[in-house]
């Protein structure tokens, strides 16, 4: 980390309800919190501020163009996002040019080959979405199933897609697996209900046992695993740091 929470500048992109900005707002964290849909972001200042904290900015944007100086932000977060952008690819070079030499980018990215996802995408609760080209899988939801009246997904990732793209924008990463392995051990019921199932079958001792036994494998890394949590600093991060000391 790039210091105590208290000390950072953060920045949640696609911020949605709320939920990470009030986070790091409620440990004293100067945070601004931005979305391309108005309502999210002022449903993310009503949350912060029913909790007696402040925003130190609200955005409403783009984050595939990013209104940013260089290196402002110590710590940026790109949750359950990068899966609905048209380019990716500029929203993690514009990231990757906000945060400080020292900072990080935490980004989560969905397994376009997870069983998990097949069985049950996580978007939409019925099957085979990820796996669809985007014109099947607008029109099987849409038009088929009737579940939504647009459809926001653009693509999910297999990792080594994910490992490359974030090389591209000028980023190390650092795969993240005790996140899922907490949820394995100890985490609650999913949100959606249609994956209640799979939460008490990972209750069970030995499914459990057998789950955590495969987490560092490829097949699990690569066929099961839901969504991939990285940590990500800039690949020269000492080179510039250097650069803006000197």
């Amino acid at each position: 980390m790039a210091g105590p929470v208290d000390t950072l500048r953060v920045l949640d992109v696609g911020c949605g309800a709320g939920a990470i900005s009030a986070a790091f707002a409620r440990h004293g964290a100067r945070v601004t919190s931005m979305d391309l849909e108005v309502g999210r972001v002022e449903s993310t200042v009503a949350r912060v501020r029913s909790e007696h904290r402040s925003l130190a900015g609200a955005l409403v944007g783009d984050g595939c163009r990013l209104p940013l100086r260089p290196s402002s932000f110590d710590f940026i977060v790109l949750m359950d996002l990068i899966e609905h952008v048209p380019d990716p690819a500029a929203l993690l070079r514009g990231v990757a040019e906000a945060v400080s030499p020292r900072g990080w980018i935490y980004v989560t990215v969905p397994n376009r080959h997870s069983l998990v996802n097949v069985i049950n995408d996580p978007h939409y609760n019925v099957p085979a979405v990820g796996i669809l080209p985007k014109r099947w899988a607008e029109w099987y939801v849409i038009r088929l199933l009737k579940l939504r009246p647009v459809y926001t997904l653009e693509q999910y990732f297999a990792l080594p897609e994910a490992r490359a793209l974030i090389a591209a924008a000028g980023l190390e990463a650092r795969l993240l697996q005790d996140e899922i392995k907490g949820k394995i051990t100890q985490g609650g019921p999913p949100v959606s209900p249609n994956r209640t199932w799979m939460w008490r079958l990972s209750r069970v001792r030995p499914v459990q046992r057998l789950l955590l036994r495969s987490l560092d494998t490829a097949l699990f890394l690569r066929l099961v695993q839901p969504a991939w949590s990285f940590l990500c600093r800039r690949a020269h991060w000492q080179q510039d740091l250097h650069r803006t000391r000197s």
